[in-house]
C-alpha cells in the first residue's frame, strides 16, 4: 500500500471540500417556513401573484414550490419570470425607482440568504456594514465569548491565566490550530519576559482577530470520514493501532509521542486494538453552534 499517495489523496479531498463545499437542497419544511414569512399586503412583481395567494395554496402548493426550488438548486438555472423585476419610479427629486421582485422568487432568495448569512458576516469589511449585522455588535459578541472562556480559567480573578491553559481556551472557542500554530499564537501574547501567565488585555485582541477571520476552523465531519476511508484500504470500517501510528508519525506533520499517546487513549478500542473511525470522528468533532 502506497501510504504517501493515499495521504496525499486524503489531503486533496479536504482541500477540494474547502473550495467546492456541498450545499444540499433545502428540505420541504424550509420552503414551507419561508412561504409563511412572506409579507402580506405587498405589491406583487411582474407575475401579479400576491403573497396571500401563495399562502392559501396549502400543502399542495408547498410541494409544488419545493419541487421548483430543488430543480433550480440542482440545475443552477432559474425560471425566467423569477429573474425579472418590475421597476417603479418614485416621485422624489432625482431619478429613483424601486424594484419589485416576484413573491415566488422570494421563496428561494430567502432560503439562499439564510444559507449564506452566517458564512459571510465575519468577512464583511467595515465599508460593507449595510450588507449584514453591525460590525460593532459582532465584535462585541465575539469579545464577550472570549472573555467568558478566559474567565473560566482565571482562578485568581486578576485577568490572567496559566499559559498552559491557553490551548484549551482557544479550542473551546471552536478553533483547532496545530501545535506549531498554537506556539505562534502564544508568542504573540506572551510578555517580553515570559511569566508563565497570559493577560486578558493581550489575549483578547489577538483572539478577536482570529475569530473574525475564521482561522483554524475545525475540519467538517464528512471530510474527516472521507480522509479515514482513503486510509482504510480494505474498507472494513477500522484501522489497526499500528496503521494509525504509522500514518500519524511518518506522514505530513508528525505527531509527537505525547500527542500520539493522547490520541490512542481516546481512539483505540481496547478490546479489538483497532480504531473504529466513525465512532472516533463523532466523539472528536467540534460543534460550532
Amino acid at each position: 500500500m502506497n501510504s504517501k499517495l493515499e495521504v496525499k489523496e486524503a489531503e486533496g479531498i479536504y482541500l477540494r471540500s474547502l473550495t467546492y463545499p456541498d450545499e444540499p437542497p433545502p428540505p420541504i419544511y424550509k420552503v414551507e417556513d419561508v412561504m409563511w414569512t412572506l409579507k402580506s399586503n405587498k405589491v406583487p412583481g411582474m407575475d401579479n401573484i400576491q403573497a396571500e395567494l401563495i399562502q392559501s395554496g396549502g400543502k399542495a402548493l408547498i410541494w409544488v414550490y419545493h419541487t421548483l426550488v430543488n430543480v433550480i438548486w440542482e440545475s443552477g438555472k432559474w425560471s425566467k419570470t423569477w429573474t425579472q423585476s418590475l421597476m417603479v419610479p418614485i416621485p422624489k427629486k432625482g431619478d429613483q425607482a424601486i424594484s419589485l421582485l416576484t413573491h415566488q422568487s422570494k421563496i428561494l432568495l430567502h432560503i439562499i440568504l439564510k444559507r449564506i448569512a452566517p458564512k459571510i458576516k465575519n468577512f464583511l469589511a467595515k465599508e460593507q456594514a449595510g450588507f449584514g449585522p453591525k460590525r460593532e455588535a459582532i465584535i462585541a459578541d465575539i469579545q464577550k465569548k472570549i472573555t467568558d472562556a478566559f474567565e473560566v480559567f482565571d482562578h485568581e480573578c486578576n485577568k490572567t491565566v496559566d499559559v498552559r491553559e491557553i490551548g484549551t481556551i482557544i479550542r473551546s472557542l471552536g478553533c483547532c490550530p496545530s501545535e506549531g500554530e498554537l506556539h505562534d499564537m502564544l508568542a504573540e501574547v506572551e510578555e517580553e519576559e515570559p511569566t508563565g501567565y497570559i493577560r486578558l488585555e493581550k489575549f483578547l485582541p489577538m483572539m478577536t482577530k482570529v475569530l473574525m477571520e475564521r482561522r483554524y476552523r475545525p475540519i467538517p465531519e464528512d471530510v474527516l470520514l472521507r480522509a479515514f476511508e482513503v486510509l482504510d484500504a480494505n474498507k472494513c470500517g477500522h484501522l489497526t493501532k499500528e496503521e494509525l501510528v504509522k500514518y500519524m508519525t511518518e506522514e505530513g506533520e508528525p505527531f509527537t509521542q505525547e500527542e500520539m499517546e493522547e490520541m490512542l487513549s481516546a481512539a483505540v478500542d481496547p478490546e479489538t486494538n483497532t480504531v473504529r473511525y466513525r465512532d472516533y470522528i463523532t466523539m472528536m468533532v467540534v460543534d460550532e453552534n
